[in-house]
């Protein structure tokens, strides 16, 4: 690469890289010995796409590169074509292996002051941005990488000094009885008291927290917190005796082979009862793996605590896999609960998941409630429990202990 970029005034010299995405999964699947005569296989395909004056290379791994020289070659169509070949199934024995790729490129443009190294940056940079975009594709360098690089950067140090500093805090958010408005439930959700931006919704930095890999931690102090947090409400406002409260989990924390510890951890530190905890899980988190997701999910509920699936509706889950899942709770999304008493699909629709939670013996709660009418036309449909700005926004701890204490036992003005 050194030696095609040196100096040169002539064609643009191109280089590909090729990751193949989740490579270790397979790994640890079919063993190192059945990674390895897959890599060979691969190879084998990339080395069919490649010119003679062109250069294949593993960089190591699951990683290839490829370099191109000559304004010859239509790198778009090439790139197309390496990507449909990895697709293409791989039978090994009696398995059939399905791998995709992320391929990042970049080319010189003729520039005779990029140098070898600023030129695998590039590309290496183009097949980041394609592993951000959630893998299997690809993309050419863009020069707004760098920044889009340098922002991410930025984020995670703020992050990390938002974590040491303990810039962030936890609202809560009624859940309560549609039929009494008494306030059942809270549903612990984070913000950060940003130094500069001041207080940031989940929305500003729970995407670049998931990327980072600093939402476990992050999830980690939110769940002792808001498990702390329910120890001194049952403690000190009787009211409070049999509240419930509801942490999220993301996706990284479910998959975090620490989980079981940290929720036993927090538990035990704060001196609650396993059953007053609902841990809630979107329901697409738990279609990625449905077996994993079983596993954890009883090991979770054999340590006592209540489980629910946040979003319900719009993870596409089958009734199959819905019963086997051992939790108590569907929450129905606010996307259902918007225009529940205008359209008689959507009406139909929340009908059908809380007829559907009665049949498996399950509880029903309704996000996003703003309107009576929309309290009304779900209770009515049998919905039991429900969380919105009708009865409240999510509220800092003292706001949130004035209406505990406020009458016993507590209710929500809608």
């Amino acid at each position: 690469m050194r030696q095609a970029v040196a100096g040169r005034s002539g064609p643009p010299v191109t280089l590909v890289l090729i990751d193949l995405d989740n490579f270790k999964d397979v790994n640890d699947d079919i063993g190192h010995s059945g990674g390895d005569e897959l890599l060979t296989v691969l190879a084998d395909r990339l080395r069919r796409r490649v010119r003679p004056q062109d250069t294949l290379a593993r960089l190591g791994g699951d990683e290839f590169a490829l370099l191109l020289e000559g304004s010859d070659v239509d790198t778009g169509a090439l790139v197309g074509h390496l990507l449909d070949d990895i697709r293409e199934p791989v039978r090994l024995g009696s398995r059939e292996l399905h791998l995709t790729a992320s391929i990042g490129s970049a080319h010189t443009g003729g520039e005779e002051s990029l140098q070898a190294d600023e030129l695998l940056r590039n590309a290496d940079l183009a097949m980041y941005a394609v592993k951000r975009a959630g893998r299997n594709g690809s993309a050419v360098f863009d020069p707004s990488m760098y920044a889009t690089v340098l922002y991410e950067a930025q984020q995670r140090a703020d992050l990390e000094e938002a974590l040491l500093d303990e810039q962030f805090t936890v609202h809560y958010q009624p859940v309560v009885d549609l039929a009494t408005a008494r306030l059942t439930g809270v549903e612990a959700l984070v913000r950060w008291n940003h130094p500069r931006e001041g207080l940031l919704g989940p929305g500003n930095f729970i995407h670049h927290a998931e990327i980072s890999g600093l939402i476990v931690p992050l999830g980690q102090w939110v769940l002792r917190q808001a498990c702390r947090q329910l120890a001194d409400w049952q403690r000190s406002i009787p009211a409070a005796g049999d509240l419930r409260m509801n942490v999220n989990l993301s996706a990284r924390q479910f998959q975090h082979p620490g989980l079981l510890d940290d929720v036993t951890a927090a538990i035990r530190d704060a001196g609650i009862a396993p059953e007053s905890l609902t841990l809630e899980i979107t329901e697409s988190m738990l279609m990625d793996d449905v077996d994993a997701a079983v596993g954890m999910l009883t090991a979770l509920r054999g340590l006592g605590v209540h489980l629910a699936i946040d979003d319900f509706g719009t993870g596409y889950s089958s009734l199959s896999y819905l019963q086997r899942l051992p939790v108590d709770t569907l929450k129905i999304d606010r996307s259902f609960v918007e225009h529940v008493d205008t359209s008689s699909d959507s009406s139909a629709l929340a009908g059908a998941v809380v007829d559907l939670a009665r049949a498996l013996g399950l509880r029903t709660v309704a996000e996003g409630i703003e309107t009576p009418a929309q309290r009304d036309t779900l209770r009515q449909l049998g919905c039991r429990s429900g969380q919105g700005f009708l009865f409240s926004k999510p509220v800092p701890a003292d706001r949130l202990s004035a209406m505990l204490r406020d009458e016993t036992p507590a209710r929500v003005p809608a």
